[in-house]
């Protein structure tokens, strides 16, 4: 990014093309060195084993949370009743509305 920042002072900012984020970044926003380069890592990591990762997380944490355990449970099943009722064998966008408590548990760990 220094290197970056030199050349589009010594060339003219004008000229430097913007053919990649940290380009326009560097010319277009009000953002900091130091915020534009948090968000070009962040952006270069995200999608690395930031599910496996949660999902191991909300285990671990669940496990020392059986009150929690036992909500999920009780919502999991309630909604597995209410398939089994319609006749369906697989969920559905609306069933995965309805999980309001996993869907706590689930951005608990992803915001954490």
């Amino acid at each position: 990014m220094e290197e970056r920042s030199k050349r589009m002072i010594e060339i003219g900012e004008e000229r430097e093309r913007e053919d990649d984020l940290m380009g326009w970044a560097l010319k277009q926003s009000a953002f900091s060195k130091e915020q534009i380069m948090d968000l070009l890592l962040s952006l270069l990591f995200a999608g690395h084993e930031t599910s496996s990762m949660a999902l191991a997380l909300t285990i671990f944490f669940l496990e020392s949370s059986p009150k929690a355990v036992q909500e999920l449970q009780e919502e999991h099943n309630n909604i597995l009743r209410k398939m089994r009722e319609r006749g369906e064998h697989g969920l559905s966008w609306e069933d995965y509305k309805l999980m309001d408590f996993t869907q706590c548990v689930s951005i608990k760990f992803k915001v954490n």
